[in-house]
């Protein structure tokens, strides 16, 4: 699990990532001849994210109804999960943790009772990702029975109780999340990158850096490192983005790293932003 950052010095300031012309480094993979394509005509469409508006529970809706209802509507996160969360008990709504990961799924999804109260999804598994973006397909073939305990609100059904993170079909998860390369060093200080995937949307450049300061998967810290001292975190636990500019403020031993640690920091913060959209 992520161990959280606790250690708060002076501030270093990272200055400034001009995202744009990061993209430079890469101008040798930009073709030089080809046929002539028609554009778009309107290039504030370019980019645009994909948004889901899934509907709130219906009143007198079942059991069945509220497990489904509530999984559709974890597909949009905008104003934290708001539609999600109205499927969710007053209670478990300010509990339940969107961010911790995502179970993605493909294929049928077939619903069970259980004691009266106790709602199952069985799930054919695609992948799990975690709450540091590190994806991990399922093996083939297997499925996971997911559980939501639900009661009664003022005389309609609402979950009091169901796994932590979303739960998206495959589909629907290639939509609305999107990888990115976090890059770390080799020990002789190359980068090298490793693959995660982010919730789309305003917060991509927070969750790349935040990744960046997790550091590498346990499974690949043999080959990897990061040149982040040791208890570094974000001053306001989110990056800045102006104009095409990150501005990014850390906290802990960033303060006092000498000149060659803070180059090979941003060169990590360079090549890991160089594609957030913005």
């Amino acid at each position: 699990m992520t161990e959280r950052i606790r250690g708060i010095g002076r501030v270093f300031g990272v200055a400034v990532i001009a995202a744009g012309a990061l993209l430079l480094a890469a101008c040798n993979a930009i073709p030089q001849s080809g046929p002539v394509n028609v554009g778009l005509s309107d290039l504030t469409k370019g980019d645009q994210l994909v948004s889901y508006s899934p509907p709130g529970p219906a009143k007198g809706a079942s059991q069945k109804d509220v497990v489904i209802g509530f999984v559709n509507a974890a597909a949009s996160s905008q104003d934290d999960y708001r539609v999600a969360r109205e499927f969710l008990t007053p209670e478990y709504s300010s509990q339940w943790d969107p961010s911790t990961g995502a179970f993605v799924y493909e294929g049928a999804r077939p619903y069970r009772s259980e004691d009266g109260d106790i709602g199952v999804l069985s799930l054919p598994g695609s992948a799990t990702v975690d709450e540091r973006g590190v994806l991990t397909p399922a093996r083939p073939g297997a499925t996971s029975d997911v559980r939501f305990e639900l009661t009664k609100v003022d005389g309609q059904w609402r979950i009091s109780s169901a796994p932590a993170g979303v739960i998206l079909e495959r589909g629907v998860f290639r939509s609305v999340w999107a990888p990115h390369d976090v890059a770390f060093l080799s020990p002789d200080d190359r980068l090298i990158t490793e693959t995660r995937w982010f919730l789309n949307g305003p917060g991509m450049a927070t969750q790349v850096v935040k990744a960046l300061l997790d550091g590498p998967a346990e499974e690949m810290r043999g080959a990897m490192r990061t040149a982040f001292p040791e208890g570094t975190g974000l001053v306001a636990n989110s990056v800045t983005v102006l104009d095409g500019t990150a501005k990014i403020d850390l906290t802990g031993q960033a303060a006092s790293a000498d000149h060659s640690t803070r180059q090979l920091v941003f060169r990590q913060l360079a090549a890991s932003l160089q594609s957030v959209q913005g």
